[in-house]
């Protein structure tokens, strides 16, 4: 990483809004500033076309250029897996806070790799994390009815959809679990870490 700063936060997965990078780059920069010693970095993959178009890159690039915000580092690139596994030890807490996950794999990876992180307590994380092993943020479920054909994605796929289910994250708890995670002593991150290993 080209960072200086001591902390890092990890989010690995494409910037998308039902992965929930648009609320985690505010909430970053909502509860840190330029002088922190901390950096959010993203990791991105650069030939997803799943995403194409829905992505909030630009923000990202200018988040990572504001020198009046906290640091950030933008990753834009294919990475093989020992690497991948390398850019997950290099940072101290993972950070995925998605609005709706079938599975959620960086969570894993992270896991697998000995980096604690902030998860929804809901849906796809509740299969491996817990309290034990990662840092549970409280959510608002939203189950609605819908009943119509939808685009899930930018390749022109669609989906017969009955109901959605999926949670919503306030930007305060989101803020409070980001300081609050910075805040965490080296042992108990490394408890967290050696508990998600286990996994």
């Amino acid at each position: 990483l080209a960072t200086a700063k001591r902390f890092r936060f990890l989010f690995v997965g494409a910037p998308v809004a039902r992965k929930g990078a648009d609320g985690l780059l505010e909430a970053y920069r909502r509860a840190f500033g330029p002088d922190d010693d901390v950096c959010l970095v993203i990791k991105d993959h650069p030939h997803d076309l799943f995403y194409e178009g829905e992505a909030i890159r630009d923000r990202i690039r200018a988040a990572a250029a504001d020198p009046h915000g906290p640091a950030v580092e933008y990753l834009c690139e294919l990475l093989p897996p020992a690497d991948l596994a390398a850019l997950y030890r290099a940072c101290d807490v993972g950070v995925f806070p998605y609005r709706a996950e079938g599975f959620c794999l960086p969570i894993l990876e992270a896991m697998a790799a000995g980096l604690p992180s902030i998860v929804p307590r809901f849906g796809a994380a509740l299969d491996f994390c817990s309290p034990r092993t990662s840092l549970l943020m409280p959510v608002r479920r939203i189950s609605l009815p819908v009943g119509r054909s939808l685009a899930f994605n930018t390749l022109g796929f669609r989906e017969e959809v009955d109901d959605v289910d999926f949670c919503a994250t306030p930007i305060d708890t989101l803020v409070e679990h980001l300081r609050r995670a910075r805040a965490l002593s080296p042992a108990r991150r490394a408890r967290l870490a050696r508990a998600g290993v286990e996994v």
